[in-house]
């Protein structure tokens, strides 16, 4: 019987088979990452207690790569995509094993074209990733080390050069156009499959029992919109260090806004670090002790404060100006975050209020009343209050999301907490489910 590869003895691997088993292995490790991680975003953008993707912890430093706006094609997760890919791979590198002596020479220059493609597609992310979003995700890094490798692997694979089994793929299209073709209406049946699971789990949020906490209210603070007689409390705990936090922010105030009070927001600071903090907690942050967030929660207090103090002379409406204030340099603080580290130096908070009208002269710190109040006690123990509720409930990132729905003026004696940013829809008929969630689970 003639060996699978000629002049070849059978027990010395060839080097073409040895890159064949090496690219089975890491493209079915490519697979199996990029599945977890379409499982990953799902849960962590459409389950309640689920934030490894959605949220800014003090370890984790995928979530800002993993949740940008590259991230997503087609409304999927790029993940998916990927996962297809690997997959094709591996069953390319599969036929090959197979039937090595008829296969090699019709799979091999597709695997290289594949190969070839996908590497400048990672590339492209890995640029994005780390020169334009300045990260370095672990599972992303991964993918670029299971690419680079794989690379490596299609060149052992094409002794003559992969440039001139590319000329051969192109030169004989209709000999090798059919494993093309099978490759193509894999990828697109396996990204398709995928796509639709994905967009049916994510059609309703699903409350599960640990995501339900007792308690009739939320705590004081003075950054909350106005609303007679809401639906819903929505009380979001933010650190301002937290890209996530930012786009939540932004996202329950317009929706706040447009929901003409049935919808009331309740922002509380959550600043991991400092005298904002309870000492040694697990829950602290190397990126909000780096940047300040402590100094960045105090300020907007004291801009609430102070603004009212000196612009509304009516005392039954100076709360209302304090939470418009609060909200306002809020969102000033959370620009910062654009700025180069460290983010909330007081020069720069200083700025920011005076951009908004609040007088400060950075000059004579020691007669400022704005610089002065960010060095207050009572500041740092009322955002600790805050955070210490936090706490509590066990939430050991950002942001945190509580729900509070009311029958009339009544709360319920039961809210919903969520963990990370979560995509909620269609937020009426995603409050109305959860309210109905809400009753039947205990």
């Amino acid at each position: 019987m003639a060996n699978t590869i000629p002049n070849k003895k059978r027990d010395v691997p060839s080097p073409e088979l040895t890159a064949t088993a090496l690219l089975c292995l890491l493209s079915a490790a490519g697979a199996l990452l990029s599945g977890f991680l379409t499982i990953a975003k799902f849960r962590s953008t459409y389950r309640c207690d689920e934030s490894l993707l959605s949220a800014c912890g003090a370890v984790f430093k995928c979530g800002g790569v993993l949740t940008s706006s590259r991230s997503l094609l087609f409304g999927a997760p790029i993940s998916i995509f990927s996962t297809s890919y690997y997959a094709v791979l591996l069953g390319l590198a599969i036929a090959v094993l197979v039937r090595p002596t008829r296969n090699l020479p019709v799979i091999g220059p597709l695997l290289a074209w594949l190969v070839l493609t996908g590497t400048i597609v990672v590339g492209y992310y890995a640029f994005h990733a780390t020169v334009i979003l300045h990260s370095f995700c672990l599972y992303c890094m991964a993918i670029y080390a299971i690419q680079i490798v794989i690379l490596l692997g299609v060149l052992l694979m094409h002794p003559g050069g992969v440039f001139a089994s590319l000329v051969a793929l192109w030169g004989q299209l209709r000999v090798r156009g059919g494993s093309a073709l099978i490759a193509a209406l894999g990828f697109v049946a396996l990204s398709t499959t995928q796509m639709v699971l994905y967009r049916n789990g994510s059609a309703s949020m699903r409350v599960e029992p640990r995501c339900i906490v007792e308690g009739r209210g939320l705590p004081e603070t003075t950054l909350r919109t106005p609303a007679t007689m809401p639906e819903a409390e929505i009380g979001l705990f933010v650190d301002l260090t937290c890209p996530s936090c930012r786009d939540e922010f932004l996202s329950w105030m317009a929706d706040a806004r447009a929901s003409n009070g049935r919808y009331q927001v309740s922002v509380y600071h959550y600043a991991r670090e400092g005298k904002c903090f309870p000492a040694n907690s697990p829950a602290q942050s190397p990126d909000a002790v780096r940047n300040h967030s402590c100094d960045a929660a105090v300020a907007v207090e004291c801009f609430a404060k102070l603004y009212s103090e000196g612009k509304e002379p009516d005392l039954d409406k100076r709360p209302a100006v304090a939470a418009a204030a609060g909200f306002y340099m809020m969102e000033k603080v959370f620009a910062l975050q654009q700025r180069s580290e460290p983010h909330f130096g007081r020069v720069r908070l200083a700025e920011a209020a005076a951009q908004l009208d609040l007088p400060v002269n950075i000059e004579d710190p020691n007669n400022d009343p704005f610089l002065q109040c960010l060095d207050d006690p009572a500041m740092h123990e009322r955002i600790r209050d805050q955070a210490n509720f936090g706490l509590d409930q066990n939430l050991m990132e950002t942001p945190g999301i509580f729900v509070l729905f009311f029958d009339g003026a009544i709360p319920s004696d039961r809210m919903l907490r969520f963990r990370g940013a979560k995509n909620l829809g269609d937020l009426d008929k995603t409050m109305t489910d959860l309210r109905e969630q809400l009753k039947t689970r205990g």
